[in-house]
């Protein structure tokens, strides 16, 4: 956060730092003040429909019901009309139909899978009988590490 706040201060037009400033709050439990970040970088930057849809989310969580019907179908035309990805997270809560759930799972998943490709091994094929060894890292270890 002392990064963003940094980053915030010497260019205070700048949507990024706004967002993940809010995203940084929201993983802390600041929700109001996380909603204010997220604000801020769309009145800078209106176009960013992936914070968008996030704040509308994080606005429900609040039960900050103002203009949300309106928001959330302005929000549903410009998901199916526009190439920016959105999480498909913030749409459970919406008015969506099977459809255009998987529709934006599917468009999500294409901009996160870009530039996977498939293991192999570095020494070739392992050898037969070995017992294969599989490690899952996720976003949330660090949060998880903090605990114990």
């Amino acid at each position: 956060m002392d990064a963003y706040a940094e980053a915030i201060a010497l260019r205070p037009t700048l949507a990024g730092a706004h967002v993940n400033m809010g995203a940084a709050l929201d993983s802390l439990g600041r929700l109001d003040e996380a909603i204010q970040s997220f604000r801020r970088a769309l009145e800078l930057d209106p176009k960013l429909l992936a914070v968008r849809a996030w704040l509308h989310h994080k606005r429900r969580l609040i039960c900050d019901w103002t203009g949300i019907d309106a928001e959330e179908a302005e929000l549903r035309t410009l998901m199916a009309s526009e190439p920016e990805p959105v999480h498909p997270f913030v749409v459970l809560g919406m008015r969506t139909s099977a459809a255009e759930q998987l529709s934006i799972s599917r468009k999500y998943a294409e901009s996160v899978a870009v530039g996977a490709r498939a293991f192999t091994h570095p020494k070739g094929e392992p050898a037969r009988g070995r017992k294969l060894r599989i490690a899952i890292f996720r976003a949330t270890f660090a949060a998880m590490r903090r605990l114990f």
